[in-house]
């Protein structure tokens, strides 16, 4: 008689699995309001309470051009909220003006960035990208010759992301006195 035991520890194996996928998808997955709630966390209050919350389809970055913001929340100031990014480590919930915005979608979309305007952007919740601490973003086109003095590395002083690119700006670190 052949034994059934390597066919029950396979299927107890793709079992445990799918239900680890499961349950990983169930846990990457927030409701509308907790979304509201993580990408309001991004800025400071007095710019996230009249923010308007948006987010990508599937709640991460487009990999290619074309997919539209999605609205969560509508809002009055003139800002945008965008809960965290999945396929991001630490949460990285981010606040920008419609510049910024504008900036980031381009980005996205692979074409030219304003040419006017200054962009703020807001990401004060740890782990945010390139492992750099809670910090603002500014955008200014065409001071790309005044960023040769800032390093491209995260870090407490000042820095520049996306270096070399229409894209780059200013990464302003967000510490409390004395750090």
């Amino acid at each position: 008689m052949k034994s059934s035991y390597p066919t029950f520890i396979i299927f107890n194996t793709v079992l445990m699995l799918i239900l680890a996928l499961s349950c990983q998808s169930l846990a990457q997955e927030a409701t509308v309001d907790e979304k509201i709630q993580n990408a309001l966390s991004a800025g400071p209050a007095i710019i996230a309470e009249g923010a308007r919350v948006m987010e990508w389809p599937g709640g991460t970055t487009p990999q290619e051009p074309g997919p539209e913001l999605i609205e969560l929340r509508p809002g009055s100031n003139g800002w945008t909220c965008i809960p965290n990014l999945l396929e991001t480590p630490g949460n990285d919930p981010m606040c920008l003006n419609d510049i910024y915005l504008a900036v980031l979608t381009a980005r996205v979309n692979k074409v030219d960035p304003p040419s006017t305007g200054i962009g703020i952007g807001y990401m004060l919740q740890e782990g945010t990208p390139k492992g750099s601490p809670p910090h603002m973003m500014v955008y200014v086109p065409g001071s790309y010759d005044g960023y040769a003095a800032y390093s491209t590395e995260p870090g407490p002083l000042p820095w520049i992301m996306f270096p070399d690119t229409p894209y780059a700006h200013l990464m302003i670190t967000m510490v409390k006195g004395g750090e």
